[in-house]
């Protein structure tokens, strides 16, 4: 009798502990005020595009295309640029200290409830100025933005418009989605 009623209690145990299994398992509604379930990974196609202009006069324009997924914990990141030497006197000849030129760009999206995305972007870009004649030293110019825009597919928007108050020069960023299909 003793060893049917281990049986029995082992048998109940393992059906509970597999009912708990089920229970934990099983997809739990969000808490009240909370985020809500998870919205599903989505490929995006995000174009950035940096152009200059002098007055009306664009000087140039750099392109830059990041997948991106939108809903994704990670966020994409792209590093594009050089170091250049800086000389820095001293009393046994010049040294050098280098400076990173280039373009760091930080891309993220979220879907929102009508079926947009919010884009996150980040653009840090610095190059080297022209060199007037009475330079001794080149001299490093340095754009720097962090904003989101919300945009449908195959929309666009310009992120930003900024103007160099040592050059007058304006820096526009445009930014456009695309949905992988």
């Amino acid at each position: 009798m003793k060893h049917s009623i281990r049986k029995t209690l082992a048998a109940a145990l393992f059906l509970a502990s597999l009912a708990g299994i089920a229970v934990a398992q099983a997809p739990q509604p969000a808490p009240p005020g909370g985020p809500g379930p998870a919205k599903p990974l989505t490929g995006l196609k995000v174009q950035v595009v940096i152009s200059r202009y002098e007055g009306d006069k664009k000087v140039s324009s750099l392109p830059y295309v990041i997948a991106v997924t939108a809903n994704s914990p990670q966020g994409v990141l792209i590093r594009m640029g050089s170091q250049i030497p800086i000389a820095l006197p001293g009393n046994q000849g010049p040294s050098f200290e280098y400076k990173n030129v280039g373009t760091n760009i930080d891309c993220s999206a979220s879907s929102t409830d009508d079926g947009r995305f919010q884009v996150y972007v980040s653009i840090e870009d610095t190059s080297v100025m022209e060199r007037r004649s009475s330079d001794s030293a080149p001299t490093l110019r340095t754009f720097l933005t962090r904003n989101s825009v919300v945009l449908k597919d195959g929309q666009s928007s310009q992120y930003t418009a900024a103007a160099d108050k040592t050059t007058g020069e304006v820096v526009k960023v445009d930014v456009t989605l695309n949905v992988e299909k």
